[in-house]
């Protein structure tokens, strides 16, 4: 059966003490802000009885099988964290936001910094020495105060505290400026801990679904006006019926809303090992992580017939139309030319997203695209690994998203 427009979904505040097995009274609930109405589905088996029957109109009752095809589907704002991790400042995570569970539980990689501010009266728009980067890690993202206001880069490099950002700002910063940390989520081959889900309605009756990973995500409403979201499908290796429900107002931890691309928002696409700092306009833009998860069938103390769960597969893909034309776009094409692409999303600490693509290839030839009556050119771009610059998941990342 599937629940519709479920007046409250809450997830266990932490990864599952044991795979598949019903938190019960230890279930500590956050509601999950969702930006549209969840579809929570339990299934069950009914495997039709084989036993022979000795008349035709005998009816045998059906056989309760497995569980495992249970699912919810949800989508939820990309936002940042609501908290500015400034000067000596953690970022927030997992540990904090139901929305970094999910967003940890898809990616299987998270990583947090700690906020610093510039020790360097001759910083320089690709690094500066700052007065600690012992909260900070090669291929995290951080926020840097600038006269003009504020902008993320990634930091490519770290040496004692001097930090070497992977793109370059639009100037340097001044000593003492504020560097806020951010929390950064990557793919990782190996998964982080299954979730536990309940929804809750007006009626006593409810459900809550065991042992679940997101199977695949989307990153969408990335275009100009839009309020970008994440769409996340989930499988559950099991439920358990609950009842006596005790609908409240909700409370969310991160109450901030969305960064609205076309404010606010930049999109940088510059050759890799090249720091510049080059802006490209966008029309429109679609991203699909390509960041998926399957189930491994089991019997031998498997959860409804579910072992557990496998990485199959990381293939980010990036496709965009933008104005004006330009030819260099075949060239780059043709090279092959790995490209660094940047989009951040908001300026505001603790309100800021950046998503990074740091080797991505274009994979088909670029095409001429309409936008309105002016002519501009469609790209589609993958990304690949960065295996010529370190060896940790979180550096070498395909896909990086950064909350600001």
């Amino acid at each position: 059966m599937a629940l519709v427009n479920l007046r409250d979904l809450q997830v266990h505040d932490a990864d599952e003490s044991s795979f598949g097995v019903d938190e019960s009274g230890s279930f500590s609930a956050r509601s999950v802000r969702c930006v549209a109405p969840p579809k929570l589905t339990v299934d069950r088996q009914a495997l039709a009885n084989p036993a022979i029957r000795q008349r035709l109109a005998a009816q045998l009752a059906p056989i309760l099988g497995l569980k495992n095809a249970s699912k919810l589907a949800l989508a939820v704002a990309l936002r940042g964290t609501g908290t500015a991790a400034g000067d000596g400042v953690g970022a927030l995570g997992a540990a904090d936001l139901a929305e970094c569970q999910l967003l940890e539980n898809a990616f299987g990689g998270e990583s947090k910094g700690t906020g610093t501010d510039v020790n360097d009266v001759a910083a320089t728009t690709t690094g500066c020495t700052v007065t600690s980067a012992a909260g900070l890690a090669e291929g995290q993202a951080v926020l840097v105060t600038l006269s003009t206001g504020l902008e993320a880069t990634v930091i490519s490099d770290i040496t004692g505290n001097d930090l070497t950002f992977s793109r370059a700002l639009s100037a340097a910063p001044a000593d003492e400026a504020v560097i806020y940390a951010g929390t950064t989520y990557y793919p990782s081959e190996t998964l982080a801990g299954s979730l536990q889900f309940q929804g809750i309605g007006s009626e006593d009756q409810y459900f809550r679904m065991l042992g679940c990973q997101v199977g695949s995500f989307k990153i969408g409403n990335l275009n100009p006006g839009q309020l970008p979201q994440l769409d996340y499908d989930i499988m559950a290796a099991s439920w358990a019926e609950k009842s006596g429900a005790s609908l409240a107002d909700a409370s969310y931890s991160n109450t901030v809303n969305p960064p609205i691309p076309g404010y606010a928002s930049t999109l940088m696409a510059v050759d890799v090992g090249s720091s510049t700092r080059t802006v490209i306009n966008y029309n429109t833009l679609t991203l699909d992580p390509g960041i998926t998860a399957e189930k491994i069938p089991g019997a031998s103390g498997a959860v409804e017939g579910v072992q557990a769960y496998g990485r199959s597969g990381i293939a980010p893909k990036l496709e965009l139309t933008t104005n004006p034309h330009a030819a260099a776009w075949l060239t780059d094409f043709e090279g092959p030319t790995a490209k660094q692409v940047h989009l951040q999303l908001g300026s505001t600490a603790g309100q800021t997203v950046l998503i990074e693509m740091q080797n991505a290839y274009l994979v088909k030839v670029p095409e001429r695209a309409a936008i309105n009556s002016q002519l501009g050119i469609k790209l589609v771009l993958e990304g690949r690994e960065l295996t010529t610059i370190a060896t940790t998941e979180l550096a070498r990342a395909a896909l990086r998203v950064h909350l600001l």
